[in-house]
């Protein structure tokens, strides 16, 4: 993930291309970053790919999420 005006790089080591793969990762993140994960994340756009489809759900409530448009 890239911070849009600074971009810093949060990486994060994903084990596969399934959503719940990547949902995993993010939660780790969120776990890690404890109750600074709002502060530091206020929205997250990600592209249309299958990868991404369980994130509006995971973090609805705590960010906002957007989805590019081909």
């Amino acid at each position: 993930m890239t911070e849009r005006k600074t971009r810093f790089e949060f990486i994060l080591k994903v084990e596969g291309k399934q959503a719940s793969f990547v949902n995993k990762a993010l939660l780790h993140l969120k776990k890690q970053c404890g109750s600074y994960f709002g502060a530091l994340f206020k929205t997250i756009t990600a592209d249309n790919g299958k990868e991404f489809s369980g994130i509006n759900e995971l973090l609805k409530d705590t960010l906002a999420i957007y989805f590019t448009h081909p």
